[in-house]
């Protein structure tokens, strides 16, 4: 079954790792590299059904057609986009999402038909028409509300791309919890790989100390049993924002309106710590380097030692002077995503025995 997953720019290997933990494998053919996300195209082997249970897959594609190095003069870029449209085999990709969902399909199909174009001149305009006409004749009615039976999406990331049918999943990245956005809110794939890199474990005390509208923790629910899941924010804003995002995704964190720096938590008391730092521009954050310094500190108290530390923040510098400083935390691997128009970075971190501020 030819595919194509999207995922995180940057955590390919969480994708790849959680594909294996199901029972599925992937045998990559070409990568298509976005500002945001990339795309690995393959054929994807073993229980396929298990594919929309994947949460850190951005998004998923039956492969239709494809197509590579497109000419950059328009007209002739165009044609190729064509003639890979109509010598495409649609019958075979739409069974295959037929028994994936357990549906039967009949043409002609209501069907959606989207684009993404990235970093290529063609105009939307001209390439939807195309596509559109190059379908099967008798394929479908086009609809663009909430009653269609299948999505077609063309994708075209420079002079490469691909037609496929996008295989629902509210598991995927259109997490249909979101009851309530904040400012700066974790995209929930990421919040989800995040858990995944914590070793996450039955006996876990979980933490994320900084839950804005409360991803992390409900992605940790999702995930599995922990002896306790705790969102906690200094902001009542998100708590109720917390609040809200959990009881429409049926997550029961504990929920509280904590101070990040001063938590009312016993020594040596929290196995797990993953949050997403302020980056400045949506929520105020001050002084990085004394921000990371406290929250440091407090982490650094009420963790076991050989406790994991999952961080994304955009104060990597900050970071790596607090690392090389203290003696707290060694880092384990660390992750670069370009996101929201910040360089970013994902620290895997791992408490030592020894105390804060103590020299290296």
């Amino acid at each position: 079954m030819n595919v194509a997953l999207a995922y995180v720019s940057g955590l390919r290997n969480i994708l790849l790792d959680e594909l294996k933990e199901k029972g599925l494998v992937l045998k990559i053919s070409r990568t298509l590299r976005g500002r945001r996300q990339d795309f690995i195209i393959g054929d994807l082997e073993g229980d396929t059904e298990r594919l929309p249970e994947v949460r850190s897959c951005a998004n998923a594609f039956m492969l239709v057609a494809q197509f590579q190095d497109l000419p950059g003069q328009t007209r002739a870029a165009l044609e190729v986009i064509e003639v890979a449209l109509r010598k495409a085999d649609y019958a075979g990709p739409l069974g295959h999402l037929a028994a994936m969902r357990h549906e039967t399909y009949k043409t002609p199909l209501s069907y959606m038909f989207s684009l993404g174009i990235v970093d290529n001149p063609l105009e939307t305009a001209l390439v939807s028409r195309v596509a559109r006409d190059a379908l099967p004749a008798n394929f479908g009615v086009l609809r663009q509300d909430a009653g269609y039976e299948v999505h077609l999406r063309l994708i075209c990331i420079g002079n490469n791309g691909f037609l496929g049918f996008q295989i629902p999943a509210e598991t995927m990245k259109s997490r249909d919890y979101k009851a309530v956005t904040l400012p700066g809110s974790l995209d929930p794939v990421i919040a989800y790989s995040m858990i995944r890199m914590s070793a996450p474990s039955p006996d876990d005390v979980f933490l994320d100390p900084l839950c804005g509208a409360g991803t992390c923790g409900i992605e940790r629910c999702h995930y599995g049993d922990a002896r306790r899941i705790i969102a906690s924010d200094s902001s009542s804003e998100a708590v109720a924002a917390t609040a809200a995002n959990c009881e429409s995704a049926g997550a029961a964190p504990e929920i509280r309106q904590w101070d990040a720096m001063a938590l009312p938590l016993e020594d040596a008391s929290v196995t797990t710590v993953v949050t997403d730092m302020p980056y400045g521009k949506d929520i105020p954050l001050g002084n990085a380097g004394l921000f990371i310094d406290g929250l440091f500190a407090e982490m650094a108290r009420v963790m076991v030692p050989g406790g994991r530390f999952i961080l994304l923040t955009a104060s990597s510098a900050e970071v790596e002077g607090n690392i090389r400083r203290n003696a707290a935390f060694h880092k384990v691997k660390e992750y670069s995503l370009a996101l929201y128009g910040f360089d970013l970075k994902i620290y895997s971190l791992a408490r030592t025995g020894k105390a804060y501020n103590t020299r290296r």
